[in-house]
């Protein structure tokens, strides 16, 4: 992490020599949603210690972390998640659709309750795959929305992300396993 800081406070000489100050950032940006997910993995691994632990009646891991879902904002993960996957298609034939600034605009104030990582890897996985399995001259579109409060199901609103692509597609058979 200190050698991606590093390039990133000298990105004007970086750039300089080779026009590659755009990859820093994403670099970065990369580096911490990993580093995220790599503490989030160590908090599990932990929760279940002191699961198994409580279960054998250890005293000693009786309290265990808070692990409350926070509301986060995300409006700036969905625009770094869309810049990410515009620069990654901008290299391969492919189209990529970020979602407009109005619907982005729309939820910019919305938080919802969820771990920041598990958010993002859902996010960067649909459109990962998306990449992935989209072939030379097909489509990704990244859209969000959200819905006016319902008093039907008592849910304030309602926020679609959504992830389309023209790629092959999960066979039908797989698909009861998806979710």
């Amino acid at each position: 992490m200190l050698r991606v800081d590093a390039l990133q406070r000298n990105a004007e000489y970086v750039a300089a020599l080779n026009g590659d100050a755009v990859y820093l950032k994403e670099i970065g940006t990369e580096t911490d949603r990993l580093n995220r997910l790599a503490n989030e993995m160590l908090d599990l691994a932990r929760l279940e210690n002191q699961i198994e632990a409580h279960a054998l009646g250890d005293a000693a891991f009786q309290d265990e972390p808070d692990y409350t879902l926070t509301g986060i904002e995300i409006t700036q993960i969905i625009a770094t998640a869309a810049q990410s996957t515009a620069q990654r298609t901008a290299k391969r034939p492919i189209t990529f659709i970020s979602p407009s600034s109005h619907s982005l605009a729309e939820v910019a104030e919305v938080n919802i309750g969820v771990r920041r990582t598990h958010f993002e890897s859902v996010l960067y996985n649909l459109l990962d795959n998306a990449i992935k399995y989209t072939s030379a001259g097909g489509s990704i579109a990244l859209q969000v929305d959200i819905s006016a409060p319902s008093p039907m199901t008592g849910v304030a609103h309602e926020l679609q992300i959504i992830v389309q692509d023209t790629g092959r597609g999960i066979p039908k058979e797989d698909l009861p396993h998806i979710f």
